[in-house]
């Protein structure tokens, strides 16, 4: 009842804030008056009497017919039948005074999403090879244990970028003692790089409470993945402690029974740290998987299936089908972002072609 009265309430609208896992609440008639303001601005968006999909659609089709043929067969495949405009809406900046409100516009089901799709996946590889690229925290860590010698004029690789486009401002952070990047924080002390634990000002802790609707398995991991993220990081043993009794303190406010954060967290540091910075290749599972919405009363499936192997493995036909035990997967139900944030409003569907505004995007730069 609570929950269908706040989806209900059109005076209010929900958002996640727009860093830190927040969950703000905002007056509705104070977001569509930003969002009027911000899509009134002609330095940005031009204002258009129609949709102008279908215009797009034949240009893009006539474009793609000057590629190789196989090239052009590819790319014809990933146009939608029935491509929709992009729905702008907004997130709070709430880690910012005045709590600005940044414009994101959904590629979701329009014209280009698959094809922008193909473009990154063939690129990536390019980028991937880069000496400049770094895949993760992991992979930082491991360039860092490179490091012997930083040149003094380092902060001067900064003037050189920034010319690059009108459009792009580069902002830079530095200090001669210590820097924040990903999840990390580096220091440097008499020549010796340290990395610690870096938390953003809007991290809210935003854990899963004990009680949450979900497998025990994966409120459990939480802990252990958290506690093995700060064994890797932590390159003083002492950090790292004080990070996890934070880490302990905040699943304990949480609803998680002692014995247990001490179980995952014993075992996550008996991991040897030199073995978390190295790259494990993912092995692919030939398991058919068996996928079902999570409900507490389902978990007896996994005995079902356990007792019920014998019987694949005896008919000459299933024993192919079925090599190995099917792994169970448990689809998450629909949980209350969903329901409360996800709701759509009017200044949502403002650029869906429904009579009212339709609005283009006049370049690619992103207000900040």
């Amino acid at each position: 009842m609570a929950i269908n009265d706040l989806k209900n309430n059109h005076a209010i609208t929900i958002k996640p804030a727009d860093k830190g896992g927040a969950v703000v609440i905002m007056n509705t008639q104070d977001y569509i008056k930003e969002g009027d303001r911000q899509l009134s601005d002609d330095k940005y968006y031009r204002k258009l009497n129609e949709d102008p999909t279908k215009q797009y659609t034949s240009q893009l089709r006539e474009l793609i017919k000057s590629f190789p043929e196989n090239l052009h067969l590819e790319l014809q495949s990933l146009i939608p039948t029935s491509p929709c405009m992009g729905t702008f809406y907004m997130l709070p900046k709430i880690h910012k005074a005045g709590n600005p409100r940044r414009p994101i516009i959904t590629g979701m089901g329009t014209l280009t999403e698959q094809i922008s799709g193909l473009v990154e996946n063939t690129l990536k590889p390019l980028v991937t090879n880069t000496n400049s690229f770094i895949k993760d925290t992991t992979d930082f860590l491991n360039k860092l244990s490179q490091i012997t010698n930083l040149l003094a004029n380092t902060i001067l690789f900064h003037d050189s970028f920034n010319p690059f486009h009108p459009s792009i401002t580069l902002k830079m952070e530095y200090s001669t003692r210590s820097v924040n990047f990903l999840d990390t924080t580096v220091t440097c002390n008499n020549g010796t790089i340290h990395t610690s634990v870096y938390r953003k000002p809007t991290d809210r802790c935003s854990y899963l409470h004990s009680s949450s609707f979900h497998p025990s398995h994966t409120k459990q991991g939480i802990i252990y993945s958290q506690a093995t993220r700060y064994h890797r990081i932590c390159s003083d043993p002492n950090d790292r402690n004080s990070h996890l009794n934070v880490l302990s303190q905040s699943m304990r406010q949480k609803g998680y029974k002692p014995k247990t954060i001490t179980k995952q967290i014993n075992s996550a540091v008996k991991m040897p740290r030199t073995r978390l910075l190295q790259y494990r290749e993912k092995k692919i599972s030939t398991r058919v998987p068996l996928v079902v919405t999570y409900n507490p009363a389902l978990e007896e499936i996994r005995k079902i299936i356990k007792d019920l192997q014998p019987i694949l493995t005896e008919d000459e036909t299933l024993k192919n089908i079925f090599p190995e035990t099917p792994i169970l997967a448990f689809r998450q139900p629909p949980n209350l972002q969903q329901k409360l944030i996800n709701r759509r409003l009017p200044t949502d569907v403002k650029n869906e072609e429904n009579g009212t505004t339709h609005m283009h995007r006049q370049h690619s730069h992103t207000q900040q």
